[in-house]
């Protein structure tokens, strides 16, 4: 479709007289300030005033939090956590190379393991790794299939860390 000199859009002075019209228009709309978001709070709830971003129940830090927690109950210097579909849910200290491979071999180490007899919660394998050691913890959760947890340190948890591990990650999806 061709455009021709002719057609209104090609009009500036209506185009300066369109453009007068919305300035003056638009000036009070302007003054009144914005308001971000809306909170929805039940009657009679106290406001615990803001939350900052180390308050959070979910997401990065909430994540951060617990992942630091277990690598301190580990005595790991890195970890990270695999969810249930494969995907990495977080990570935290300097793990050695690609983490999304090494997750997803983990979880595929960890998946065959079921077929081993007499294993008791939580499934906890460790592989030595040049100096240091991976150990993969994989706890069910009651609220979503599995979570798969990984832990780089000198040596791997015993028997009483790794439990201990494996509550703070159930009380997380629970809590």
């Amino acid at each position: 479709m061709r455009s021709d000199r002719r057609d209104s859009s090609f009009d500036l002075g209506l185009a300066r007289q369109l453009a007068a019209r919305l300035a003056v228009g638009a000036a009070p709309e302007a003054s009144r300030p914005a308001q971000a978001y809306v909170r929805f709070r039940p009657a009679g709830a106290a406001s615990a005033g803001p939350r900052g971003p180390d308050d959070e129940v979910f997401g990065p830090a909430s994540w951060h939090r617990l992942l630091d927690r277990c690598m301190v109950a580990a005595a790991a210097s890195a970890s990270f956590a695999m969810g249930a579909s494969g995907l990495l849910v977080a990570t935290r200290g300097r793990v050695p190379g690609d983490i999304e491979h090494l997750g997803a071999r983990l979880m595929a180490i960890m998946d065959q393991s079921v077929r081993l007899e007499s294993l008791e919660p939580p499934c906890c394998l460790s592989v030595q790794l040049g100096r240091s050691w991976l150990t993969g913890l994989r706890v069910a959760l009651p609220t979503s299939e599995s979570i798969t947890l990984g832990l780089f340190g000198p040596r791997p948890p015993d028997r009483e860390r790794t439990q201990q591990i494996a509550q703070m990650l159930s009380e997380r999806e629970t809590g």
